[in-house]
């Protein structure tokens, strides 16, 4: 990649840099993930235009089109458009960002899919000293 532009990180807070770097890291590996790479483009610091065709993207890599995903998809695309924000004096801080819908619904979900793996792996813990 070449080197960040001077106008997204010039800003009082650096770690409104690092959210916008963690964000365009996060966009390309769900498209290096979902191998389509090479539609990921190498100049997103220099094109600030085009970021929100790539979050666009993103999200409907990660989410089906249907009303089951759509809020998801919805709140995926608010988030790192938050993130995004070429302007680091209009982007959001960490802990506003940390306290968004989509991080706090995402957050709830591994905690209930956490819980679903500790009680699936107690019953096969129990069946498994039965037949012991």
């Amino acid at each position: 990649w070449p080197s960040p532009t001077p106008r997204l990180f010039t800003c009082s807070d650096i770690y409104k840099s690092y959210i916008f770097s963690a964000g365009l890291m996060t966009l390309y590996a769900i498209f290096t993930t979902h191998k389509v790479k090479a539609e990921f483009p190498e100049n997103l610091y220099e094109d600030t235009a085009r970021i929100p065709e790539i979050i666009s993207k993103a999200a409907s890599l990660l989410y089906k089109d249907d009303d089951a995903e759509k809020e998801n998809k919805e709140r995926f695309v608010a988030f790192f458009n938050d993130v995004l924000e070429p302007n680091p004096e209009k982007r959001k801080k960490a802990k506003d960002l940390l306290a968004d819908p989509y991080i706090l619904q995402c957050d709830n979900t591994d905690y209930e899919q956490y819980l679903k793996e500790v009680e699936n792996n107690e019953r096969v813990r129990k069946s498994s000293q039965r037949i012991d």
